[in-house]
């Protein structure tokens, strides 16, 4: 079933992050915020393969894609999945190009421009931030990522519908929005080679859409 949960104003970022909002290059928007599933949840260690498809779907619709990894040749790795994946996802990383995480209740404002990254949070739940690659959606999704040899499981997640607006982390949170087993794995060698060949994917995410047209729900 479709979910939204409800309306919201959030900060409308104009320029690039908080630092151009504080600046005051910002303006507000109602947007609604919606739940996310994710097919598949769960990413076994260690994860065979080039990466494990996840689809993040709201009710049959599958929003977003992107794929993990969770292994001992590449760590624990989210990343977008190919070049041309027009669901994909970039996502929120440090200077150092590592995963960046977040509490609950934590302001994500992109824009986001991490292609891809390696985690060093191998310890409990946190969430971590993305925009998306159409529309510039802003989101977040609870991860556990279960320690060094444990499985990665995507235990909730949610996304703003207008392009740009701050969400906080674990705004829409639900209390099972993550299902599906593991699976899903589909070799993409070029994919991860990419990675493999540009560190942690921090590729500039140059020339971000600006459509306004609502992603199907």
């Amino acid at each position: 079933m479709t979910k939204k949960n409800w309306t919201k104003t959030g900060l409308k970022v104009a320029g690039f992050g908080t630092a151009m909002a504080a600046a005051g290059s910002a303006q507000y928007a109602e947007a609604a915020i919606v739940n996310l599933d994710f097919f598949s949840s769960n990413v076994a260690f260690p994860q065979s393969g080039y990466g494990t498809l996840v689809k993040a779907k709201n009710g049959a619709a599958t929003v977003f894609s992107f794929r993990v990894v969770n292994n001992s040749t590449y760590g624990k790795v989210f990343f977008n999945g190919s070049i041309t994946n027009a669901k994909g996802l970039s996502f929120a990383v440090t200077a150092a190009s590592v995963l960046k995480t977040f509490s609950n209740g934590d302001p994500i404002a992109g824009p986001f421009g991490g292609v891809g990254a390696r985690s060093s949070n191998f310890g409990a739940s946190a969430y971590i931030g993305f925009q998306s690659k159409v529309n510039s959606y802003l989101g977040w999704i609870k991860v556990a990522f279960g320690g060094t040899g444990g499985a990665i499981q995507l235990k909730d997640g949610a996304y703003s519908d207008d392009n740009l607006v701050l969400i906080q982390a674990g705004d829409g949170a639900t209390t099972g929005g993550s299902t599906g087993g593991g699976g899903g794995e589909v070799p993409e060698p070029s994919s991860l080679a990419a990675f493999a060949g540009l560190g942690a994917l921090a590729l500039g995410a140059a020339g971000i859409k600006r459509k306004r047209a609502k992603a199907a729900a």
